[in-house]
């Protein structure tokens, strides 16, 4: 029995050792990030003090150019998009931005059912926490959207070898391969290169009914009060998708009567939805587009009349 003991007290000192050690190695592999998605969210997380701040999913990260707001505007611009997240992933990035940040503006980029109950819905939670768990333990701001996806988040994560599990891949890759993920210089954007295919590509006609899912809905509330809590003008904003006409969604309607911030709706504007030279593909913008899309929001809110309060 004796000899059992030593030998599990060996193993699990062993075990404690290699992840500490595999951990010190990887937490400098992250922080020396040059440039990619964790170099992005570490940014977000700890350094982020510009002046608008964009969120959202992959639209937003190819859709909005920092540069341009920043000519425009005359404001510091960060583009904090992430493709293939959504509202709990942005909800923890604005969370950490607010807890010690009071940006001037912040554009919010929504889908037409983001508030709505769908079957990938945990799928979003787990995405987030798959990416936010390497910095589970030095930013609580990130808790909360990880440990909705287990009780035992709290536990596990101060394994190493558990919070970069599904992480290795992307932590490496901007040291093998420059800029994928988007150039420093371009401050959070990623754009896309190329145009649409010349196939005919059919209109599309949203109009759901679905119900909203309120455990979003408070998320949201939280996210829009944070920021207005700071002072903060809130934008939100849905993109327009290549021959898409939207008539009317849950979502839209909620956000529609929201008295707390400006909705700029582009998802029927035929200058977007009918020019196939802006796209990548249907739902994203190429550089152009982006480029032409964000001098077009810029110049609204430059005409907005609480544009001036929020420079000042």
């Amino acid at each position: 029995m004796r000899r059992l003991i030593k030998n599990m007290a060996i193993i699990i000192a062993s075990f404690l050792v290699m992840d500490f050690l595999i951990g010190t190695v990887l937490d400098a592999t992250l922080k020396n990030s040059p440039d990619g998605r964790f170099y992005k969210i570490q940014y977000t997380l700890s350094d982020c003090v510009d002046d608008i701040i964009i969120y959202g999913s992959s639209r937003a990260e190819s859709n909005y150019v920092p540069k341009v707001f920043r000519d425009s505007l005359g404001l510091s611009c960060w583009n904090s998009g992430r493709g293939g997240q959504s509202l709990p992933f942005m909800y923890a990035m604005n969370k950490a931005v607010t807890e010690r940040h009071s940006p001037k503006i912040a554009i919010i980029n929504v889908e037409d059912i983001f508030l709505e109950y769908r079957e990938e819905e945990h799928s979003f939670f787990d995405r987030a926490a798959g990416i936010l768990r390497p910095f589970y333990i030095d930013h609580p701001s990130v808790r909360t959207i990880v440990n909705h996806n287990s009780y035992a988040e709290p536990y596990l994560n101060y394994s190493n070898l558990y919070a970069y599990n599904s992480s290795y891949y992307y932590l490496l890759r901007p040291y093998a391969i420059e800029g994928l993920d988007g150039k420093i210089e371009d401050a959070g954007w990623k754009p896309k290169p190329g145009k649409l295919k010349s196939q005919k590509y059919e209109q599309r006609v949203v109009q759901e009914d679905n119900e909203l899912n309120p455990e979003y809905v408070a998320l949201f509330d939280e996210f829009i009060t944070s920021l207005r809590n700071r002072g903060t003008q809130v934008y939100v904003i849905t993109s327009p998708n290549y021959k898409e006409k939207v008539v009317s969604t849950r979502t839209l309607e909620y956000i529609k009567n929201r008295k707390d911030i400006v909705f700029f709706d582009f998802s029927n504007d035929t200058r977007f939805t009918d020019n196939k030279t802006y796209y990548n593909d249907p739902n994203h913008m190429n550089r152009t587009g982006a480029i032409a899309f964000s001098a077009e929001i810029a110049k609204k809110i430059k005409s907005q009349t609480n544009y001036l309060s929020a420079t000042r």
